[in-house]
């Protein structure tokens, strides 16, 4: 999700207003984003990672890069509290006179708030959803703490429903037999597990359905054999990868999210785009998304009771499930385009720079 954020701020912000200057890792996973950032005329320079505190050599290059360019605003885009302190320190010491700093994944699973000097040094503070929010709302932090979701591509669904139909046909779903579709990496805290409760359940009911588990992950074979044990094998897929996740999503009746964590995942965005109805964990991420009974149905962290009964309900019921869906939909296009993200970020910018006045926590729900 860094590199996409990257991607679009840095093709879409303002030629008039901003120059842009994209610094990316040597790592060779970023070489494709380097190219097609460079292709569109953007200035791209790649720079070794400086992961260790002892690691002078790359932090001296690193400086004197910065040194050299002097930037007025300094955007990190991390993935662990390493870069934001490194990177901080070094731009501040290069002479930067801004430095934002946006978390797109770590708080999540931190133990405790990352807190305080690395992140104290920052002018402004951006993360994806409340969770991670509140895990910086202590002290200083909290004036510069600012929620900016991730963004998702409006689909157009004439161009998959081909692909869609294909695959429920290929999955053995019908009007009478609603495809479940749960896409998410196959970890203990994405909460498979619970689902395939959830699904043993219906399936003692004698509810008919397809599910479909999409991802790879560490719990794969704890997962099929969970299926296996409970009977479900003949309604129960896991497709591992795949190269397209629109035509899947599209397919859907309905997707499952039972997160066990504080993530937003991309998946659920781009479910709602494309108005399937949802259920998904009721967690302080989710929640300032997706509005219970308005945009899908929110339940229990780790309860396969009450999300079978969602999923049951929206089997009985589908023509209040489809109202749900178009309600996502429509909250998709309204708030979570990759125009907005990027024009919040842009007022986060502007709030630094001393040029317009930002209210922490406006972008997204709440």
């Amino acid at each position: 999700m860094a590199e996409r954020a990257i991607w679009e701020i840095a093709t879409r912000l303002d030629g008039g207003r901003f120059t842009v200057q994209v610094w990316l890792s040597t790592a060779p996973a970023l070489d494709e984003l380097a190219a097609a950032l460079a292709a569109r005329g953007l200035e791209i320079e790649r720079m070794p990672e400086v992961d260790s505190p002892w690691d002078w050599r790359r932090r001296l290059e690193l400086w004197r890069r910065f040194h050299r360019t002097r930037p007025t605003l300094l955007h990190f885009h991390c993935g662990s509290p390493a870069a934001e302190h490194f990177g901080t320190l070094l731009g501040e010491a290069a002479g930067a006179a801004h430095v934002v700093i946006t978390e797109h994944a770590a708080l999540e699973s931190a133990p405790a708030p990352i807190g305080a000097r690395p992140l104290e040094r920052a002018d402004a503070i951006t993360v994806p959803h409340a969770g991670a929010a509140e895990r910086l709302m202590c002290g200083a932090l909290r004036c510069r703490t600012h929620l900016v979701p991730h963004g998702v591509d409006i689909p157009d669904p004439e161009d998959e429903w081909p692909a869609a139909r294909a695959e429920r046909e290929r999955l053995g779903a019908g009007p009478a037999r609603p495809l479940w579709l749960c896409p998410a990496r196959l970890e203990p805290a994405r909460g498979q597990a619970i689902l395939l409760e959830s699904l043993a359940e219906l399936g003692r009911r004698g509810l008919p359905f397809q599910a479909a588990f999409v991802g790879e992950g560490s719990q794969r074979e704890e997962l099929e054999r969970l299926a296996l044990e409970a009977g479900l094998s003949d309604a129960v897929r896991f497709l591992g990868e795949v190269d397209d996740l629109g035509p899947l999503l599209l397919a859907a009746d309905a997707v499952a999210l039972p997160l066990l964590d504080e993530r937003v995942p991309a998946s659920l965005l781009e479910a709602l785009g494309r108005a399937r109805p949802v259920v998904a964990s009721r967690t302080r991420g989710i929640c300032q998304v997706v509005e219970d009974g308005i945009h899908g149905r929110l339940v229990p962290p780790g309860d396969p009771g009450a999300l079978a009964a969602a999923l049951e309900s929206f089997h009985r019921a589908p023509d209040a499930a489809r109202r749900l869906g178009e309600n996502g939909e429509l909250l998709v296009r309204e708030e979570f385009t990759w125009a907005r993200v990027v024009a919040a970020y842009e007022s986060v910018y502007d709030d630094v720079l001393g040029l317009a006045t930002f209210t922490p926590l406006v972008a997204g729900r709440g």
